[in-house]
């Protein structure tokens, strides 16, 4: 792979400058720049002999979608294959969470949405769609799905951890926490839960974040009832500091299927990807990388890791963006892990793939896997069209060894207008490997941004 340096990051707009404080928060931080372009051998149509053959469910039969090639839009959803909804105070999109009978639920910083399979509001939820009001002064940054369809929803209140949950109905889970929601103080700074995962036994654990020094990593663990769980850490809570200057911020949290808990997220200053791995009782597991902490440098100036999933094999693939100090230019970033922490040496070049798409600002904020171990990052994309330099909603994606899926798009690629100007904050593949984009869109007039979906063939 011949790489060579671009880039640094500016903010997206002055909307989202705001949002570009943390790696944990869904816009990538200095957009990012090292390029990379692969040699033609570097891009190759996948041989579904290839694909089959890999240690993941292929997507066969009736499973699979039809009706449109790979990366086209499908045109039965919403209108045309979009879907825009006003939220409060042009409220960011946060997360995606598919539920078992195809409906589509979407967190935004300030509302919690559900969706038909066809992309129609569900009167079913809340109020037209909308679910109930959060408690004062919660902001979301993150969403799961429990078994019995209940919504567990991270972010802060009041400037501390806090998690809010929801019924399946739409309406707010009073039996949790405190009128519906559970709130952690660790000290007299604002701090915030930006990433949440539930454990096999209901368990909930949300990492976040402090803003004064020592600025060190939060990782708390809540039983069902919205009680920190005394099993985990100290009195349910973890605080791990890795020296100053470096310190992590959180951008998401998987949960191993040993009960093991990898929290993925940026090294600050140094910005490299970071990785930090947990027993099941909060101590540090000291055999992944060093001492429970992996970095990984790309090179260049600056790097962001915004999101990630767990392999049904164990490994870990992490998505954002890198730069290397030009200004107005950033590339995709990925990178592969081993369940021991190792870069995957057979994933991209030597465990990295780097993407770029125009030699100008590039990042991915959402990262999905398919049944067939191909990935799917999203983000955005900031294009000259029609003599204008617009972000859109940018889909790409690669094979299971890292290279550019030639089958999809534009030779990987796919992009869609949305207003003025859109972004793409998460994915989810659904059962039939449908791919869903969720993010906001700025309109073309003057208002508050929009909750944006779209819907694509696998």
């Amino acid at each position: 792979m011949i790489t060579n340096g671009k880039g640094v990051a500016r903010e997206v707009n002055s909307w989202t400058g705001c949002l570009l404080l943390t790696a944990a928060m869904l816009f990538a931080i200095p957009g990012t720049g090292l390029l990379a372009r692969g040699a033609a051998s570097d891009e190759v149509d996948l041989p579904q002999a290839a694909i089959a053959s890999l240690p993941h469910a292929p997507v066969t039969g009736a499973g699979k979608a039809t009706g449109g090639s790979p990366g086209a839009i499908d045109r039965s959803f919403g209108a045309g294959g979009i879907v825009t909804t006003a939220c409060p105070t042009g409220s960011p999109t946060r997360s995606v969470i598919l539920q078992p009978d195809g409906k589509i639920v979407v967190v935004g910083a300030g509302c919690v949405l559900r969706y038909t399979p066809d992309g129609l509001l569900d009167d079913g939820f809340g109020s037209g769609g909308r679910g109930a009001p959060g408690p004062a002064n919660f902001y979301a940054f993150a969403g799961a799905l429990q078994p019995d369809g209940r919504i567990v929803v991270a972010g802060t209140a009041s400037s501390a951890f806090s998690i809010v949950r929801y019924n399946a109905d739409g309406s707010l889970d009073t039996l949790f926490g405190t009128g519906g929601m559970a709130t952690t103080g660790l000290a007299d700074d604002f701090e915030a839960a930006v990433a949440v995962a539930l454990q096999s036994d209901g368990s909930i654990v949300a990492a976040g974040y402090r803003t004064s020094p020592p600025f060190d990593l939060g990782v708390l663990r809540y039983r069902q009832d919205g009680s920190l769980d005394p099993g985990f850490g100290s009195g349910g809570i973890v605080r791990s500091a890795f020296g100053l200057p470096g310190y992590v911020n959180a951008a998401s949290v998987l949960v191993q299927t040993d009960g093991r808990i990898v929290i993925v997220g940026t090294y600050v200053t140094q910005y490299d990807f970071a990785l930090v791995r947990y027993n099941n009782d909060g101590s540090l597991d000291t055999g992944f990388g060093s001492g429970g902490l992996v970095t990984t440098h790309f090179p260049g100036f600056l790097s962001n890791a915004t999101s990630s999933v767990l392999q049904p094999d164990g490994k870990v693939v992490v998505a954002g963006a890198i730069s290397t100090g030009t200004i107005n230019t950033s590339d995709l970033a990925l990178a592969r892990y081993n369940s021991d922490g190792t870069l995957d040496a057979g994933f991209g070049s030597s465990g990295r793939v780097v993407t770029d798409l125009f030699g100008l600002d590039d990042a991915a904020n959402a990262l999905a896997l398919q049944a067939d171990g191909r990935l799917v990052a999203g983000g955005y994309s900031f294009r000259r069209v029609k003599k204008s330099e617009v972000n859109q909603f940018t889909l790409v994606r690669y094979s299971p060894w890292g290279r550019l899926d030639l089958t999809f798009g534009n030779k990987g690629k796919v992009w869609t207008a949305i207003g003025a100007s859109s972004f793409v904050q998460s994915l989810a593949v659904q059962s039939d490997g449908r791919i869903v984009a969720v993010g906001l869109t700025i309109p073309d007039t003057p208002i508050d941004p929009e909750v944006a979906l779209a819907r694509y063939f696998p």
